[in-house]
């Protein structure tokens, strides 16, 4: 009995190494971080607080722990079109971060926004002459339980700018689904930029470990979340990281 709960043991251990092995790194540096995962975490919660006050003033249920001395600049509200957002600076990253409110769980005018999806093109005028200060901080992207935006060719041209962007999906999130992807028409089709970070539990017998799944640079990885046969439930993207 001692031996074979060692080998089960073993086995989930190659599968972690498996699963999590795909390591990424620009000039030595990982691009997917866990730690940072966890902290925008944090503040990616913090936008769906209702007293705008506390939010302002950071000091909701959770403006706390990883995302302490954060110091609001500006929030944006549009009740109208059910907009709520921040932009602020974190002084231990030395960063400004900006948030934007996903779907709230009991809104149907979010519910509806999902689920309707109607491609249009995108006339981005090109700007040959334009020039930039070489002070501008460098970008970098992160988003929970994000919804397909554009087309193959728009996530091509995503990449280009933005080629250290990562998408967390917890689990069984519906809404990463949302619009649906067609693989019987590549070009056609929504498709999302990559990299996908797929949060989910494995397990041999009695033993359930949540691991976090680095994807290939597709976008949409058969192996990850797409890999799903059937999307059960409606998890919620905050569920992310324990939260």
């Amino acid at each position: 009995m001692e031996q074979r709960r060692w080998l089960a043991v073993a086995v989930l251990m190659c599968l972690l190494v498996l699963c999590s092995g795909r390591e990424l790194k620009t000039k030595h540096v990982p691009i997917y971080d866990p730690v940072l995962a966890r902290t925008l975490a944090e503040y990616t919660s913090a936008v769906y607080t209702a007293d705008l006050t506390q939010l302002f003033t950071w000091t909701c249920e959770r403006c706390c722990d990883l995302t302490e001395g954060f110091e609001v600049i500006e929030l944006i509200v549009d009740v109208k079109n059910c907009l709520q957002a921040y932009v602020g600076f974190a002084r231990d990253m030395n960063a400004v971060i900006v948030v934007f409110r996903g779907t709230q769980e009991n809104s149907i005018q979010n519910w509806i926004e999902d689920l309707f999806w109607k491609q249009l093109d995108l006339d981005y005028p090109g700007m040959p002459e334009a020039k930039v200060n070489v002070g501008f901080k460098d970008v970098s992207l992160m988003t929970f339980g994000q919804p397909r935006i554009g087309n193959a060719i728009f996530a091509s041209n995503f990449k280009r700018y933005l080629p250290n962007a990562i998408r967390l999906i917890n689990a069984h999130d519906i809404v990463p689904h949302l619009p649906p992807y067609y693989h019987y028409f590549p070009q056609k089709t929504y498709h999302h930029f990559p990299r996908e970070v797929w949060i989910h539990n494995v397990g041999l017998g009695s033993l359930v470990y949540s691991i976090e799944e680095i994807c290939d640079d597709s976008g949409e990885d058969p192996t990850c979340s797409r890999s799903l046969a059937l999307i059960r439930t409606f998890s919620c993207g905050l569920l992310i990281l324990s939260y």
